[in-house]
């Protein structure tokens, strides 16, 4: 997100509608957003943090040469230890390619958690929103079963806490608390 809202010819709409050239506006070190149109008001694009994913990458090597060891010793056959790796190999996969993509708009919030899940939930079935600052669920993903309810994230301890009509519960995890916050009171979603 730039400066809390869409983009239209090198400029951005800020939270209140002002609009901002490219130069002045915050990096805020998220991926590349799709483009966003006018009523779009808070984009983010997230990834597993660096070092979450050095250290799946470190993992991986680590078994792959654990498996070859022991098949060199003969205490795995080849087809045992490629089983191994194989078996380990989509974690690794599966956190490279983990992005989590929040687009709030002045009627929906949409939520993409390639490739795990896509959610979008109506302002009008949402009884409550809230920026909270959810601490520690049990680690990144998507976690179940917390007082939040589900709780997708890829990494921080803030997010967009949702309570639906129906009595559902969820946590959409944000690198960007402020401006999230900002933009929603800006747009009259939420009160505090």
């Amino acid at each position: 997100m730039r400066g809390g809202g869409g983009q239209e010819g090198g400029q951005a709409i800020g939270p209140r509608g002002a609009r901002q050239r490219d130069e002045e506006l915050p990096r805020l070190g998220c991926l590349a957003a799709p483009p966003i149109g006018l009523d779009v008001i808070f984009t983010e694009a997230q990834k597993f943090h660096p070092t979450a994913l050095w250290l799946s990458r470190a993992m991986l090597a680590g078994m792959i040469s654990l498996a070859f060891y022991l098949y060199a010793q003969n205490s795995l056959t080849l087809l045992e230890a490629v089983i191994l790796v194989v078996t380990l190999a989509p974690i690794s996969v599966l956190l490279e390619i983990s992005t989590l993509t929040v687009e709030i708009s002045t009627d929906s919030i949409k939520m993409n958690y390639f490739p795990f899940s896509r959610k979008k939930f109506l302002w009008a079935d949402v009884k409550a929103a809230s920026v909270v600052d959810y601490g520690f669920v049990g680690g990144w993903g998507l976690r179940l079963g917390t007082k939040y309810g589900a709780v997708y994230n890829s990494r921080g301890t803030h997010g967009l806490f949702l309570t639906l009509n129906s009595g559902q519960k969820c946590v959409i995890g944000t690198q960007q608390p402020d401006a999230l916050r900002a933009a929603l009171l800006a747009h009259g979603k939420i009160t505090s």
